[in-house]
């Protein structure tokens, strides 16, 4: 007599994900991105003048370019300068910034 047993196990977990949509989608899009956010792209390595081009009005009065072809803003040539010396800090590995909370 001889016995037998065969036996199969797997584990795959399935992952859904929706998409936002109408309200949501547009209050997720409109809502300012927290300080933190912003320093976490720097450290993580993206360009310093790149996220602060995108994701930056303002600096302590310093106004950032934006605007689209019918209403262009120049914004202030010291935003410009201090994006210039964030990148060229950041390359030269001489940049560090932390979160301090008041």
């Amino acid at each position: 007599m001889y016995l037998g047993a065969v036996g199969r196990y797997a584990d795959k977990p399935t992952i859904s994900y929706q998409p936002l949509a109408g309200e949501k989608f547009a209050r997720s899009m409109m809502a300012p991105i927290p300080v933190t956010g912003v320093l976490l792209l720097m450290q993580g390595g993206y360009p310093a003048d790149v996220v602060l081009r995108i994701c930056v009005n303002t600096i302590n009065d310093l106004e950032n370019s934006f605007g689209g072809p019918g209403n262009p803003r120049a914004g202030s040539p010291k935003f410009r300068e201090l994006m210039t010396a964030l990148r060229e800090s950041q390359a030269a590995g001489g940049s560090g910034m932390r979160l301090k909370p008041t």
